[in-house]
């Protein structure tokens, strides 16, 4: 993929892009998330530069007054909101590049925990030890402490035979006889 069709959520550098690693999904969701950060941080400039306007207004009368100091609680209260949001898309942005630099699998890039890169690596290099990626399938030199070795964990190729017993519940009592031909060979033989 050339310079060119990065277009503007790329970073300018000429180092290799950390986006490379994440696959289409992941570079999908990247830039999604950068896109929601900058409508995010425009609706802050937004309401800023409006919240600064009305603040520089002159009040004419005391109803006028009231009205401004509700449009500007209104404004603050949507920018203490779109701040928040605006934190919130960063961490998730962190989370994600986090997540793909150490590989970790969608499951465990949910549970990073951390506002900053170095909590987020920290929190994902503990997730690596506790819990490390299982093999891949067909290895068969893996063994198992537990378990043993691969091969020997496959289920079996058969059914076990069935060992049935009497009903009698007395194992010393001869079992009668229920093969047809034996039955009626011995009712002949008298």
């Amino acid at each position: 993929m050339g310079d060119s069709s990065k277009g503007k959520d790329a970073p300018a550098t000429g180092v290799d892009d950390p986006d490379d690693d994440l696959g289409k999904g992941g570079k999908a969701a990247l830039t999604k998330e950068r896109r929601a950060r900058r409508d995010a941080e425009q609706k802050v400039r937004d309401l800023e530069a409006r919240i600064a306007d009305i603040e520089k207004k002159p009040t004419k009368s005391k109803g006028k007054d009231d009205e401004d100091d509700s449009v500007v609680e209104d404004l603050k209260a949507q920018v203490t909101k779109l701040n928040e949001d605006l934190a919130d898309e960063r961490v998730m942005r962190l989370k994600a590049e986090v997540a793909a630099e150490k590989g970790l699998t969608p499951a465990q890039a949910r549970r990073l925990s951390g506002t900053t890169k170095e909590e987020l690596e920290d929190d994902a290099d503990d997730l690596i030890e506790a819990f490390p990626a299982p093999p891949a399938k067909g290895d068969d030199e893996d063994d198992d402490p537990v378990v043993g070795k691969a091969k020997d964990r496959r289920p079996p190729a058969r059914h076990p035979k069935e060992r049935l017993k009497a009903g009698t519940g007395r194992d010393d009592e001869p079992v009668e006889e229920t093969d047809v031909k034996k039955l009626g060979a011995r009712m002949f033989e008298s």
